[in-house]
């Protein structure tokens, strides 16, 4: 008789397929795919990911109204059977597609469902505006504390599934004209970070803009008032969920780089990165499954005009002390 796996064992097992499956998903968004073919392929890795249900990715159209785009068992959740559930399940995915915030409906609550099972939803966004929605079903009996999990998760893929529909991949062979394009539109996006001073709108305004500029999955901006450290937009989502695990820890590896004021890059290892950057790095890398990571500090930037005399010397003394107020 063979002997038993070790729990621990399983589990890394399980977290290994996931983050391939997510890997995956990563790289089709980058890619040039029917539409249909895509989120077929994308829904499909991301309901074998949390062992759902069932799932589904519904899509606005040129008229307005949400249709189904891609679907991997939905015959078997009985949402075609009772009366009434579609009215009811698309009441539930137009307040999503409204606020643009990911949500897990159980039953019990004060929100009535269409099916049995628990309902993970979360938005596709095109730019700023919400163009469709994952939802995905999953068992009665699934644990509360994975619940928060979940979310987190189809928040993150709902990340490459936007990057999909915002259409921002190019050629190899655009070279040139790229590069033309890339000063035309950092003109632009520095024009509109400097159309407002409400603080939220430049940093959403500075999450959605530059990844697309940049070229990465994701851009976070993270600011520091006093002790107080708050991540305040992450492109592709309307709002920030303060509590879930993945946010937590951004927000604590992004205080110990404010602290150092110098720019962290993570390929892969941590090998001799500062101690102090080593644990919360690698918890943010364990809940985000990402390969490569960059957090760039900012600073308040000094006087154009600098002031003569005692008054001059005493501010001269305040500043030689640098310290960072965020970071991206």
């Amino acid at each position: 008789m063979s002997e038993p796996v070790p729990a621990d064992e399983n589990l890394r097992k399980v977290r290994e397929r996931v983050m391939q499956l997510a890997r995956e998903i990563e790289q089709l968004s980058g890619q040039e795919l029917p539409p249909q073919q895509f989120f077929q392929e994308f829904l499909t890795r991301v309901v074998a990911a949390i062992g759902a249900r069932a799932g589904a990715v519904w899509l606005v159209d040129e008229s307005g109204r949400l249709g189904l785009a891609a679907q991997v068992n939905l015959e078997q959740t009985g949402l075609g059977e009772r009366p009434g559930a579609m009215a009811l399940n698309e009441r539930l995915l137009v307040e999503v597609l409204q606020t643009g915030e990911a949500r897990t409906l159980t039953h019990g609550g004060e929100t009535q469902l269409p099916t049995e099972h628990v309902l993970v939803l979360s938005a596709i966004h095109r730019e700023k505006k919400c163009v469709g929605v994952v939802e995905l079903f999953q068992r009665p009996d699934v644990p509360v504390k994975a619940q928060s999990g979940y979310m987190q998760f189809l928040e993150q893929m709902c990340g490459y599934g936007s990057r999909f529909v915002e259409g921002k991949r190019k050629s190899t062979t655009e070279a040139a004209d790229l590069k033309s394009q890339f000063w035309g539109d950092f003109e632009q996006f520095t024009l509109r970070l400097q159309r407002s001073l409400n603080e939220q709108e430049v940093a959403d305004a500075v999450a959605s803009d530059s990844r697309s500029l940049l070229g990465c999955d994701r851009v976070s901006v993270v600011t520091k008032k006093g002790r107080s450290v708050q991540v305040r937009a992450v492109s592709g989502q309307s709002s920030v969920n303060a509590r879930a695990n993945l946010i937590a820890a951004m927000a604590k590896l992004a205080t110990r780089v404010i602290d150092m004021g110098e720019t962290l890059i993570y390929t892969g290892r941590i090998e001799g990165l500062a101690p102090q950057i080593e644990e919360p790095l690698a918890a943010f890398v364990q809940e985000s499954g990402s390969r490569m990571v960059m957090l760039v500090p900012t600073f308040e930037n000094l006087p154009m005009v600098r002031k003569q005399g005692e008054e001059a010397d005493r501010e001269q003394k305040k500043q030689r002390v640098k310290r960072s107020e965020g970071v991206v």
